[in-house]
């Protein structure tokens, strides 16, 4: 499913490393040390970000979305505080 958002969010996925700890699964974006996302579509205002750009996101502020089986995560462009390797 293509999506495209609007003004100025930013949809982006966060690769999931799972860790196993006896009975319970926990993955890296319930985790205080994953701040890190990789920018799937972008809407018209959002300056500065392409897709493909990995960001650092404010993790307290994101909305998840469940697509087609797949964790998409929603968040303003503002709430990104930078690009990495740009």
């Amino acid at each position: 499913m293509k999506i495209k958002p609007t003004a100025d969010f930013v949809f982006f996925s966060v690769p999931e490393k799972k860790e196993n700890k006896g009975e319970i699964i926990l993955s890296d974006i319930s985790s205080d040390r994953q701040f890190i996302g990789l920018v799937d579509a972008i809407g018209p205002e959002v300056k500065n970000i392409k897709v493909g750009d990995k960001i650092i996101f404010n993790p307290f502020i994101l909305r998840e979305l469940n697509l087609d089986g797949k964790k998409i995560y929603l968040i303003k462009s503002k709430d990104i505080y930078g690009v990495i390797g740009k």
